[in-house]
């Protein structure tokens, strides 16, 4: 009789332990990354156009590896460049596959070829850039973790795995980060309407915390005022000339932030004492001194077109 309940027992377990493993074929969530994300954006006068450079260090506390990096490209394709172990694809929410992440909207999408290609934690990535005619914005950025695909195979128990979350759009798919990128395509847009659009980019920028000091906020908006005064009245000379004074601004408050060495080391701690002063973050200067350098582009476009309809 005991032997037969031991039997019984051994043989529930067993049966128990595979419909659970067969029923659980949702995909681990790959959120489990703590990453550090230090954009460096370069504006091209000659083009009009801007180079988008991501580094990417992922925390020693990370408890997976990062495998995929994306970038929301809100309305109008971008050229990202392949790096070396990394590909690159540029996708909508329909598209996607292989080893890159499937974020809910139109993204340049970066991902490993190979495991030993991932950032481990306390490793950093340089060189994921893109090309692109579209000015800096506040975009979603999406790091996925490293982890193995559910087998494919048939499963015993179907009402386990239709509780599984929609695996390309779920939240905790990706580690979710507001970052900068290529965003709004200036098409018909004025030169009042830019600077209006840099003021609402500062202001986002301040309640992100990306400018620390609402002193330094106040003072940068005080001149982007005088900028939007001075074209209404005609005078775009004196408007560019507080512009530059604007951007001035912007670097000298500027944190010169440097990604975490692969050994997971701070900054030297007289670094860190000589930035600390200083208001204005990687993300909010490279949000906003790209922007004024395209809006100096354009109202030096708009004196000379203005000289040439005056002489005739």
């Amino acid at each position: 009789m005991f032997k037969k309940i031991f039997v019984g027992t051994v043989v529930f377990f067993l049966i128990w332990g595979f419909k659970q493993v067969k029923g659980q074929q949702c995909m681990q969530d790959a959120n489990k990354v703590d990453v550090v994300i230090k954009p460096r954006i370069v504006f091209n006068p000659k083009h009009a156009s801007f180079q988008y450079n991501y580094t990417l260090y992922s925390k020693p506390d990370s408890i997976q590896n990062v495998q995929s990096f994306d970038v929301e490209v809100p309305n109008f394709p971008a050229l990202p460049y392949k790096i070396g172990g990394w590909d690159f694809s540029f996708v909508t929410p329909s598209v996607g596959g292989g080893r890159h992440s499937m974020a809910p909207a139109n993204d340049a999408a970066w991902a490993a070829d190979r495991e030993s290609d991932d950032i481990f934690p306390g490793e950093t990535r340089k060189g994921l850039f893109l090309k692109s005619l579209g000015l800096p914005g506040i975009v979603r950025s999406w790091s996925q973790g490293d982890v193995p695909f559910p087998p494919s195979v048939p499963d015993v128990n179907p009402a386990l795995t239709a509780k599984c979350p929609d695996q390309g759009y779920s939240p905790q798919m990706n580690e979710i980060q507001k970052t900068v990128g290529s965003d709004l395509f200036p098409v018909n847009i004025t030169n009042l309407q830019l600077v209006e659009r840099l003021i609402h980019l500062k202001e986002q920028a301040f309640q992100l915390g990306w400018i620390t000091n609402k002193g330094v906020a106040n003072s940068l908006d005080k001149k982007l005022e005088e900028v939007k005064k001075k074209i209404k009245e005609g005078h775009l000379q004196t408007a560019g000339n507080i512009l530059r004074s604007f951007v001035l601004d912007l670097e000298a408050q500027h944190q010169k932030e440097e990604p975490e060495n692969e050994e997971g080391q701070k900054q030297e701690q007289e670094k860190e004492e000589e930035q600390s002063h200083k208001h204005v973050t990687d993300n909010a200067y490279y949000l906003l001194k790209p922007n004024a350098e395209f809006i100096l582009l354009k109202l030096k476009e708009q004196e000379e077109q203005n000289q040439k309809e005056g002489e005739k």
